[in-house]
C-alpha cells in the first residue's frame, strides 16, 4: 500500500528537477524512464486495487500530489475512469489544502476537476460534491480580478 503513496510523491519530488534545466538535459534519458516506470506503478496499482486506491487517496490526498507533481494524464485517467477512483474532500484529512484548492494553481486541471465534480453531482446525485466548488468560487473571482487588473494596467 505504501508502494503507491511514495510512487506518487516520488514523481512530486522528480517533477521539481525540471526546472533545473541544465542538470535536466544531462540527466533526461534516465529520469524520464524513472518517471514512466513510476507512473506505471500507479497505474497498475490503480487497476489492480481501484478500492485501495480511493481509500490512500481519501486519507493521503494523493490527488494533490500528482496535481502539484504536474501529472496531466494521471489525473486525466483517474477523473475519466468509468469507476470513481477519486472522492472529494470538504476538508483534508490533516487540515491542509483540499484537493480543489490545489488544482486552483494549475488552470488545466482545475478545469479537470470542476468537469468531474459537476458531471458526478448532476449524473450520480452527488450534489454534496459541490460544496468543495462553492468554496473556490470567491478565490476564482478575485484571481480574475487581479488578472484583469494587471492587463488593463499593462496596457493603460
Amino acid at each position: 500500500m505504501n508502494v503507491v503513496k511514495y510512487a506518487c510523491y516520488s514523481l512530486k519530488y522528480l517533477s521539481s528537477y525540471k526546472k533545473f534545466e541544465l542538470w535536466f538535459e544531462l540527466h533526461k534519458s534516465k529520469v524520464t524512464y524513472i518517471i514512466e516506470q513510476t507512473r506505471k506503478i500507479i497505474l497498475r496499482f490503480i487497476r489492480l486495487h481501484p478500492t485501495e486506491w480511493r481509500l490512500l487517496d481519501i486519507r493521503y490526498d494523493l490527488m494533490s500530489v500528482l496535481i502539484e507533481a504536474k501529472e496531466y494524464e494521471l489525473v486525466k485517467y483517474i477523473l475519466s475512469s468509468k469507476e470513481q477512483l477519486h472522492i472529494p474532500q470538504y476538508i483534508s484529512w490533516e487540515g491542509e489544502k483540499n484537493t480543489i484548492h490545489t488544482a486552483l494553481s494549475d488552470r488545466t486541471m482545475l478545469a479537470y476537476f470542476l468537469k468531474y465534480y459537476s458531471n458526478n453531482a448532476v449524473n450520480n446525485d452527488y450534489i454534496g460534491w459541490m460544496n468543495t466548488v462553492v468554496d473556490i468560487i470567491p478565490e476564482l473571482y478575485e484571481s480574475n480580478e487581479k488578472k484583469s487588473k494587471e492587463e488593463n494596467h499593462n496596457t493603460g
